[in-house]
């Protein structure tokens, strides 16, 4: 069975100019594409609002985000 938050759907919004240009900007220096950056925030926007209680699956999702996020900066330093 797949899980919902594993099922897409296209969509097409408007945003700011500003803020597509700082989820651009982010995506050249970590070579994570904008789309996905745009979409972990709003998964943690929406694990945030619909956990009133710990959900160890968004935790883990959490922690693996941070963890990623950690290993993509070391690896930028490592490479100054």
């Amino acid at each position: 069975m797949t899980r919902p938050e594993n099922i897409r759907a296209a969509i097409s919004i408007k945003v700011p100019l500003d803020v597509l240009n700082f989820f651009r900007a982010a995506a050249e220096k970590t070579g994570t594409p904008y789309q996905t950056q745009i979409n972990d925030v709003l998964r943690r926007y929406v694990d945030e609002c619909q956990t009133a209680e710990p959900d160890p699956v968004a935790r883990l999702r959490q922690a693996t985000q941070l963890i990623n996020s950690a290993a993509g900066q070391i690896e930028r330093r490592r490479a100054r």
